[in-house]
């Protein structure tokens, strides 16, 4: 089973330039490490290496451990449409990628999304821990919160840790960011996503030794 991702980082951008025709070619290298991990790079055809991270795997997915949630009310966002949501100055992602259905909340602090995955389009099943789609919405959240925050946009390089307590929901999903740090340089935030079960999706856990790595 698939328990977490560890220290994700974006070595060099990947453009995707065959997206609408024949598609790009890349290689997954994977290394058996010790204690249960294994260390995984993304190579794209020269052999130029474009991510790294730390896979780990056990018997069954880890507990729901503590998050902490937004203290204090959220202000109200920006955006008050999708259409604005993904605009020149803003998200730059293509309609396979707009899955933010609405910024619900906004704040120094951490911000309120309404968003989509991959299992909402009917594309996985059970037999998936991940969800690329559902991932993608929540740094594009992370993006927002950087512009508001910042002022200024922003890519997420690195993220501390994924972890998968259940599969990806089928249907529409809550994702909360609790920021942690800003600057004009760079943002640190927490953040979970929540199904209509209730049911805990954790991105970069927060006070764990890979978080406190990137403070």
């Amino acid at each position: 089973v698939l328990r977490s991702v560890r220290n994700l980082k974006v070595l060099k951008g990947v453009a995707l330039g065959g997206f609408q025709s024949s598609g790009d070619t890349f290689m997954i290298e994977l290394e058996r490490q010790p204690e249960g991990f294994v260390r995984a790079s993304l190579d794209d055809r020269a052999g130029v290496k474009r991510y790294e991270a730390e896979i780990e795997l056990g018997d069954e997915a880890p507990q729901v451990s503590g998050f902490t949630s937004l203290q204090g009310e959220l202000g109200h966002s920006p955006w008050s449409s999708k259409e604005e949501l993904y605009a020149e100055d803003t998200l730059f992602h293509g309609p396979a990628f707009q899955v933010l259905e609405s910024v619900d909340g906004l704040s120094e602090d951490g911000a309120r999304a309404t968003l989509v995955g991959l299992g909402a389009k009917q594309m996985l099943d059970d037999s998936w821990m991940t969800d690329a789609l559902l991932l993608d919405g929540c740094l594009q959240l992370a993006l927002l919160w950087g512009l508001h925050v910042s002022k200024g946009q922003s890519l997420p390089m690195r993220i501390a840790q994924i972890n998968f307590y259940q599969p990806p929901a089928q249907g529409t999903m809550t994702c909360e960011l609790v920021g942690q740090q800003h600057s004009a340089q760079r943002t640190v935030s927490n953040i979970r996503v929540v199904d209509a079960d209730v049911v805990a999706r954790e991105v970069v856990e927060p006070n764990e030794p890979a978080w406190r790595a990137i403070r």
